[in-house]
């Protein structure tokens, strides 16, 4: 239900989790937890297909795999 929210009106950064990954700025939507990315173009949804890059900082809340 929250992604048909998002989906309608779009995300909501949540602008106190913003951090940098050497590339560019990342954080979560509030709303419905969707990883976002901020472009020349504004934030969007996080697609580690395109997005993805060795250069890029694991998240400072990541949790490692056990």
């Amino acid at each position: 239900m929250i992604k048909l929210v998002c989906s309608v009106s779009g995300h909501k950064v949540s602008r106190s989790r913003v951090w940098h990954d050497q590339l560019n700025f990342r954080s979560k939507c509030k709303r419905c937890g969707s990883e976002m990315i901020r472009t020349v173009d504004g934030w969007r949804v996080y697609d580690p297909l395109s997005d993805g890059s060795v250069d890029r900082l694991v998240g400072p809340h990541h949790q490692p795999a056990e």
